[in-house]
């Protein structure tokens, strides 16, 4: 990182994932116009694997938008995303898992993928954009 700026990743995610560029794209093209993308990767949360609350980054410049890529879901499953103030003492929101929803929120909030329940017979598979307002 050159004079305190991410380099932006998305010609490498062109070349290398067609498909998940073209949703980079269209986000770029929404909710994330103006940012430039810093990591893509996808999580699988299966029953028995739990998250642990944690911040994505220390910078207010830096967002993650969570794409929760599958077909369905049901509520009874669990697997919420939710997010915690600052002192993660107190819950402020929580994202259902829903299929085909993209949620964006600032990098610095503390947030923890709830587990699913054991009645899931599905991983919770969500892919992950990290990006960062361009200067």
């Amino acid at each position: 990182m050159e004079d305190g700026k991410a380099p932006d990743l998305a010609p490498e995610l062109q070349q290398a994932y067609r498909l998940l560029f073209a949703l980079w794209e269209r986000l770029q093209q929404t909710i994330l116009k103006g940012h430039i993308l810093v990591r893509c990767y996808a999580n699988g949360l299966p029953f028995g694997s739990e998250g642990t609350v944690h911040t994505d980054s220390s910078s207010r410049r830096s967002f993650t938008t969570v794409y929760y890529s599958h077909e369905s879901w049901n509520a009874n499953w669990g697997g919420e995303t939710v997010l915690l103030n600052q002192d993660a003492m107190d819950v402020v929101a929580a994202i259902y898992p829903k299929p085909n929803r993209a949620a964006m929120f600032q990098g610095t909030i503390p947030h923890v993928a709830r587990g699913v329940s054991r009645i899931c017979p599905v991983a919770r598979i969500t892919l992950m954009f990290k990006s960062e307002i361009a200067q």
